[in-house]
């Protein structure tokens, strides 16, 4: 006999009437009934604030109709789309904001974002940069492992043997040996 999430027992042979009891009749208790509940609802919840992201997906990729009306957007649109998306979204990383952990609040920050890199990747497309990104996306990996080097032996360098603790020459130093 096991336990399942409700705590409930379960067998391979019948239990009152059923043949099983479904773990997942659980997860329409109140929370705080559940076994889970002293940590949170983890998974579950962040599941339920990551919905707004799938539904958009599959809103969009409905079919190649969706891509087509999207990639066909004016270029005079774009830079007011990218530009509105990226300051409505910066909105929610202002904590004084009183209705910022609504729903409501949280999906418009969500979608703006969304709407932002969607304008960019069209305007970057349209001004023809896809030699320069596919080249970059090719040698990422390469471009992180320099990167990480380069700006920790320069960080190394300026703490033990310059004996600089001071942020701005790490941070000048630093991100010219990064790139």
């Amino acid at each position: 006999m096991r336990h399942g999430l409700g705590g409930q027992s379960q067998s391979h042979g019948p239990v009152d009437g059923f043949s099983r009891r479904l773990p997942s009749s659980s997860l329409l208790r109140p929370p705080e009934l559940l076994p889970i509940s002293s940590f949170g609802l983890g998974i579950l919840n962040a599941t339920r604030l990551m919905a707004v992201y799938f539904a958009l997906g599959v809103l969009i990729r409905g079919g190649d109709q969706n891509i087509r009306t999207i990639s066909a957007a004016p270029v005079y649109s774009l830079p007011l789309c990218a530009a509105a998306g990226m300051i409505i979204s910066a909105l929610a990383g202002w904590p004084e904001l009183p209705y910022q952990h609504t729903f409501v609040a949280r999906s418009t920050f969500a979608v703006s974002g969304i709407i932002a890199v969607l304008a960019l990747a069209l305007l970057a497309d349209r001004a023809k940069f896809g030699a320069a990104i596919r080249f970059l996306g090719r040698h990422s990996l390469e471009i992180y492992s320099v990167h990480t080097i380069a700006t920790a032996g320069v960080r190394i360098t300026l703490v033990k043997f310059a004996h600089v603790s001071a942020l701005a020459p790490h941070l000048v130093l630093g991100t010219l040996a990064g790139l």
